[in-house]
């Protein structure tokens, strides 16, 4: 991913202080952060050196890939990025109509700070040699997941990994909502590209994968889920939904029909505004804002520039 500090305007007055003191917060907490995880990883590679397993507790695995999200409707965890580097969902966002048009992980809770600082440190650690190993810690006794309650599948190489955890945590159920599945070698997207050079049958049964649908009140993708071997989801903006959530103060409770293959399509009543949620900080105005910053190299910004610096690098990359 690129950001270049030309994109855009450079925020003034009030919007320029909010990034301003999101960025030092960001920059604090994230030196705070590697100084544990520098720690960690010795004890870890020590550990391998012996032939022991890397994780001792699951507070260690926790910290190595940058912790997990507990949305309250859930009844489980979920992990979650920013909804701004989502390939598909970024480009139907601007789209009226669509159902990332107005996403809920644009704004509210996800605008907050705290929130963003975390879902950027958990991005950058998508990279890491142990993630796998760190997932299958932390989920050996679980048996509920979720992906991406923000955010979406990035590349093949995590699509892979997230198939690796689910294989090794049998009695575990993952959920994985997608709006990855156009383009590329089956008109999959990297679902399709990974189903391609691995086949089908090679996605656990454990691993229940819901082809999004793009627009509301639009049909299920029913033709290329049946292609795939996979199930879908569609979001409604009248009373055709399925999901029992907005009837019950927008919680999952006893139900767990999303984690089921033998449920071909899950309904999601529409909730929301049509437009973007006001009041947070756009994630890739807050890199542009940093690059800016950082090609001024002004002293009042040294203590933070290295953060900031690898910060930007790691998305990059990843």
């Amino acid at each position: 991913m690129t950001t270049t500090c030309n994109s855009r305007p450079r925020p003034r007055g009030p919007a320029n202080r909010k990034l301003h003191k999101l960025a030092k917060t960001l920059a604090r907490r994230r030196k705070v952060y590697r100084a544990e995880l520098a720690k960690l990883e010795c004890l870890v590679a020590s550990r391998l050196a012996l032939g022991e397993r890397p994780f001792k507790t699951k507070a260690e695995a926790r910290l190595y890939i940058g912790g997990l999200s507990s949305p309250s409707k859930m009844p489980c965890e979920s992990w979650s990025i920013p909804a701004e580097f989502c390939h598909r969902g970024g480009q139907l966002a601007r789209i009226p109509g669509t159902v990332c048009f107005g996403c809920y992980a644009f704004g509210n809770f996800y605008a907050m700070p705290d929130t963003i600082i975390a879902m950027l440190r958990r991005f950058e650690r998508i990279s890491a040699p142990l993630w796998i190993e760190a997932f299958v810690k932390i989920l050996e006794n679980q048996d509920y997941f979720r992906w991406f309650d923000s955010g979406d599948i990035q590349s093949l190489a995590m699509f892979e990994a997230i198939v690796q955890i689910a294989r090794r945590c049998p009695n575990c159920y993952f959920w994985v909502p997608s709006k990855e599945y156009t383009g590329g070698p089956m008109g999959g997207g990297i679902i399709g590209e990974y189903i391609a050079k691995h086949g089908r049958d090679s996605i656990p049964a454990n691993l229940v994968i819901r082809l999004s649908a793009f627009r509301v009140d639009q049909r299920p993708p029913e033709a290329i889920a049946s292609r795939l071997g996979l199930v879908t989801s569609t979001v409604h903006s009248g009373p055709e939904f399925s999901c029992p959530a907005s009837r019950q103060g927008n919680f999952c409770l006893d139900c767990r029909n999303c984690w089921k293959s033998e449920i071909p399509n899950i309904g999601y009543h529409k909730h929301g505004p049509d437009k973007a949620p006001r009041g947070g900080v756009n994630i890739k105005t807050l890199m542009a804002w940093l690059e800016n910053r950082l090609s001024r190299n002004l002293k009042s910004d040294r203590r933070h520039a290295t953060q900031w610096a690898e910060t930007l690098e790691a998305i990059k990359r990843n």
